[in-house]
Formats: structure tokens, C-alpha cells, sequence
């Protein structure tokens, strides 16, 4: 399939027959059906069928006709943004991360660095898979998630599968947040069975199995009694703070928002440490967006 066939099918639909969709498009007859014919039989669908009323589209073909007018949307947007040079003022980043509200820091930090009149800067949290075909795809440019001994070797093959690299950032020890208030939260380290009591908040994974996707270490070594399945931070933060349950994680406050205020984060003994990274396409050269950004979330990182 090529853009010069949904050109064609868009004329066709637009001028309502084969021989006048011939003559916006300066080809023969025999040309444009020959065309269509090749595009249904590599599809394997029917698109036009023609009958007393003239041409109409099938229902196939009233779902190729939605999308092929968004690519050829995209293909004037695309030239658009170049032809005109307007794009070298236009800055753009994206970022897909698990839940970590240091990367929610640094993008607010980052997008204070950004001088421009016109910007178009993307945060989305979302599951571990999510993260990695939105890179794998470029909706992002790179993601944020972590390895564990359990998952490393299976993530690393669903990376290599999808042309990606993971380069790390730190190697963070596993601690679990808990209200101030919780009955644990003044002591120097918690035992996993001590946990085993309360709530525990993992983020869900949708149909992927929770071992291998799975955001914290815990999870990947014992079965919590008592689960809280969310899908987002404040969710999470809100569990924490009113239902007396944790959630593992790296134990980074940041620069903290009322979401977080009254939580705080103990050491969590025999979990396995967490090696936060990024991910990126294989050969790709990042932008100087993505290397400031990047730059930023280390310093967070750091500074705990």
C-alpha cells in the first residue's frame, strides 16, 4: 500500500465514480481501477461496489476511508511543519515513564528550561508495556522504567525484539512508602513479612503478566494477601496515605506536592534493588531535548 493509492481511493470517493476521480487525477480509467483492484487484494477486503445507485463503499471500505484520511492528514501536516521552516522555532519532546513522581520533577523542571513561542512537551505515565511501544513506536522518545534480577531477562528480550537499548541511570535500594501515621513508619527497616499485614499497591499491568511487568520489586518475590491494583500516582498516593497501605518503591520524595505530603520511605530488607533506566531506539541519537531532560532526572535522581 502506498500513499498515492489512498490518494486515489479518497478521489474516488470524493468524485463519486472511477472515470471522473481519472480526470482530477490526469490517469486512465483502466489505470485507477487496476490500482484499486491490486489495493483490495493485498488488503483482502472489498472497498467500492458498484451497482444501480453507482459507486458505494462498503463497510471495509468506510474503515479504510477513516484512516486513509488521517494519513493523508498526516501527510499534509508533515509537509507543513517542514516546508515552511517553522519548525526550527517548534520545540517538541515526549516521555513515557512508569509511575515515578521524580520524573514528574523533572519534567516540570525541564519544560522550565524550554525557551520557545511555540512547544509541544509530552509526559505520559502508563504501563510497563505501554512505555515500551510508545518508544518502540515514537509517540516517545524515550521511557522510564526499571529492571530486577526476576524481570531483567525477560525484559531484555521484549527490548531486543523491539530495536530498543536500555541504558541505565541508578541502581536505587527498594523501600516502601507508607503514611507517616502508619504503624511502621518510624522504623529504621521493614521485613517483608511485617508488610504482609497491610495493603499492598501495585500499579496494574493490564493483560501482561504482573511478574515481568511488574514496577516493583516486591511483587516479583512475594504474594502480597492483601493487593490495591491502580493505574495512576495520585491514586496510589492517596491509598497510602488513607487506607494504611504501602507501595515499593525507590524511595525518592523529590520535590514533594500535597499528593505526597504526610508520606514518607523506610527500607524495605531482602528486596532486591531497583536499576532505574531509559530506554531508546538501537542507533538512534537522542535530541538535545531528550539529553537535558535526561540530564535533569539524573540530578533528581541524586539528590533524592
Amino acid at each position: 500500500m502506498t500513499l498515492q493509492q489512498i490518494r486515489h481511493i479518497i478521489a474516488i470517493e470524493e468524485c463519486g465514480s472511477f472515470s471522473e476521480a481519472a480526470k482530477r487525477l490526469f490517469i486512465s480509467q483502466p489505470s485507477i481501477s487496476a490500482m484499486v483492484k491490486d489495493l483490495e487484494q493485498e488488503l483482502g477486503i472489498q472497498i467500492f461496489r458498484r451497482g444501480r445507485q453507482g459507486l458505494t463503499l462498503t463497510a471495509e471500505g468506510r474503515v479504510f476511508l477513516k484512516y486513509a484520511y488521517q494519513i493523508q492528514d498526516c501527510e499534509q501536516e508533515l509537509k507543513r511543519h517542514f516546508s515552511d521552516g517553522s519548525y526550527a522555532d517548534f520545540q517538541q519532546f515526549s516521555v513515557s515513564s512508569q509511575h515515578y513522581s521524580f520524573v514528574i520533577d523533572a519534567f516540570i523542571s525541564f519544560q522550565q528550561t524550554v525557551v520557545a513561542d511555540r512547544y509541544d512537551l509530552q509526559l505520559k505515565e502508563g504501563a510497563t508495556a505501554d512505555i515500551i511501544q510508545d518508544v518502540a513506536r515514537q509517540r516517545s522518545e524515550i521511557g522510564i522504567l526499571y529492571l530486577s534480577s526476576v524481570t531483567k531477562k525477560h525484559m531484555s528480550r521484549v527490548l531486543e525484539a523491539n530495536y530498543l537499548r536500555f541504558t541505565p541511570l541508578a541502581e536505587l535500594p527498594a523501600k516502601a512508602f507508607l503514611s507517616v501515621d502508619h504503624p511502621l513508619a518510624k522504623q529504621d527497616s521493614i521485613t517483608v513479612e511485617e508488610l504482609q499485614d497491610y495493603p499492598c499497591v501495585i500499579f496494574d499491568q493490564g493483560e501482561d503478566a504482573q511478574i515481568y511487568y511488574a514496577e516493583d520489586s516486591a511483587v516479583s518475590l512475594f504474594e502480597a494477601n492483601k493487593r490495591l491494583c491502580v493505574t495512576d500516582l495520585l491514586a496510589s498516593s492517596a491509598l497510602v496515605k488513607r487506607c494504611g497501605a504501602y507501595n515499593i518503591g525507590s524511595g525518592i520524595m523529590g520535590d514533594r506536592d500535597s499528593s505526597e505530603e504526610g508520606i514518607c520511605a523506610v527500607p524495605v530488607e531482602g528486596v532486591a534493588s531497583m536499576l532505574v533506566g531509559w530506554i531508546g531506539l538501537k542507533n538512534a541519537e537522542l535530541s538535545a531535548n531528550a539529553k537535558r531532560f535526561l540530564d535533569i532526572l539524573s540530578q533528581k535522581i541524586a539528590n533524592g
